[in-house]
């Protein structure tokens, strides 16, 4: 604000190394920084030997960022990465982030109505104030523009979430928010806007739910985080190979203490031609604390039939009733099951029914939520496996590695499966490799 207000020599010293922190740390709010720069070119010529500051501004820039672009050879990779404004079906997305923040696009639409009214129905005595603010705003407004649309057309498809619109859109978002509270509050109060337009502010943020106190976190069992019992159970030899879903990696090692990989990028014939164990450990579609399913509802629909049934007793159905789902689905294809599918009591399969409508919204609601829509384009996704296949896999034919297709389906295909009642947690057991004389059925999995 100085720089584009005086214009000194020291104001552009100033900004050189803001500019190169930004440069170092995360080029696209650099990129977003430069183009908010020019846009304020109209006021920067207003000054003495402005053209001669910024020609020294950006030599200097210059000299301090190109060596390292050089160096790096960043120029000659960056057509490699797919952008996701390639993914994106327009004009839908551009409309997404708004839809998903309309409280706040509202706050802003309503606040430039009466920064607009402030200024058109102001007094001539305030005139100089209002120019004062025209800078302000007009340098917010155009920094939220140039960062929204330079995150949808310039971000990378894999980092591509519209939640994350909200890091680029934080810094002049939450000033710009300050800016509708502070302008008519100091128009209609004078000095007393100091107190109100910060409360008004607050008293919004919580009104739509933007201030949130943060849930503690207790970790009552480890197994909540990695299969730790099961795994230790297994009694795996030293050459056991452990996997795991993309992102799972890195939690179970630290947890279990073992050496887990992604099993994305591992090659099919690696997988079935590995004399060792072979683990593929990810998370089980379970609920184990549903109120759907919970002892004291199990015990009432045991009674409402005149079957009695113990409070211990109901604790250890409702267990076997949260993986029970995701059990049936292992069954099915033809896997050893361990423990072996248990029948479920007559009283107790409407819950069951109710759970796994229960568990099946939860899923989708957690892909709408988690997936990054323009890579999910074209895809349908059912539940996590879809997920990161179709992220990992999006720009390689994600289709031909669902189901037989996938890199571990011939290797684990008859291998054991392990859900625990009430873990959280698949664990996938083969200890033999793949028989070719005896190789999987063709098969959706």
């Amino acid at each position: 604000m100085r720089l584009a207000r005086q214009g000194r020599t020291r104001d552009y010293l100033l900004a050189l190394p803001i500019y190169l922190m930004l440069f170092y740390t995360h080029l696209l709010s650099f990129f977003v920084a430069v183009l908010c720069f020019a846009a304020l070119l109209p006021w920067l010529m207003r000054h003495r030997f402005w053209l001669l500051h910024l020609i020294g501004f950006v030599i200097l820039g210059l000299m301090l960022t190109v060596p390292w672009l050089l160096h790096t050879d960043y120029l000659a990779y960056l057509g490699e990465i797919p952008r996701a404004w390639s993914l994106l079906k327009l004009p839908e997305d551009l409309f997404v982030y708004p839809a998903l923040k309309a409280d706040l696009m509202a706050l802003y639409a309503v606040g430039m109505l009466i920064l607009a009214g402030g200024w058109w129905l102001g007094h001539r005595r305030h005139r100089q104030d209002q120019l004062d603010w025209i800078l302000p705003v007009y340098l917010l407004v155009t920094w939220c523009l140039v960062a929204y649309f330079a995150y949808l057309f310039l971000m990378p498809a894999p980092s591509f979430f519209f939640d994350r619109v909200s890091l680029v859109l934080l810094a002049p978002g939450t000033v710009l928010a300050a800016a509708v509270f502070a302008y008519p509050a100091q128009r209609l109060l004078g000095r007393y806007a100091l107190v109100v337009a910060p409360v008004l502010c607050l008293v919004f943020l919580v009104s739509v739910d933007r201030v949130r106190w943060p849930t503690p976190v207790y970790i009552d069992n480890a197994d909540t985080y990695a299969p730790v019992n099961q795994l230790a159970a297994l009694g795996l030899s030293a050459s056991a190979r452990y996997y795991a879903p993309p992102n799972d990696q890195l939690p179970l090692s630290y947890y279990s203490n073992r050496p887990f990989q992604s099993i994305a990028p591992i090659r099919k014939t690696f997988l079935d031609g590995w004399p060792g164990e072979i683990l593929f450990v990810e998370r089980a579609v379970t609920k184990p604390y549903a109120e759907i399913i919970s002892p004291a509802l199990l015990m009432s629909a045991a009674a409402l039939v005149g079957e009695s049934l113990s409070e211990a007793d109901a604790k250890r159905l409702s267990s076997r009733l949260a993986s029970w789902p995701e059990r049936a689905l292992a069954a099915e294809t033809g896997v050893r099951l361990v423990p072996p599918l248990e029948p479920v009591p007559a009283y107790a399969r409407p819950l069951l029914e109710i759970y796994e409508t229960v568990l099946e919204e939860d899923t989708a609601a957690w892909l709408a939520e988690e997936m990054p829509a323009p890579i999910r384009h074209d895809y349908e996704l059912r539940n996590a496996t879809d997920w990161w296949r179709t992220f990992f896999y999006r720009f390689v034919d994600p289709e031909s590695r669902r189901g037989a297709g996938a890199n571990y389906y011939q290797r684990l295909c008859r291998a054991e499966v392990y859900v625990e009642p009430g873990s959280y947690w698949k664990v996938t057991l083969s200890r033999q490799p793949v028989n070719a004389s005896d190789p999987c059925p063709t098969a959706d999995k």
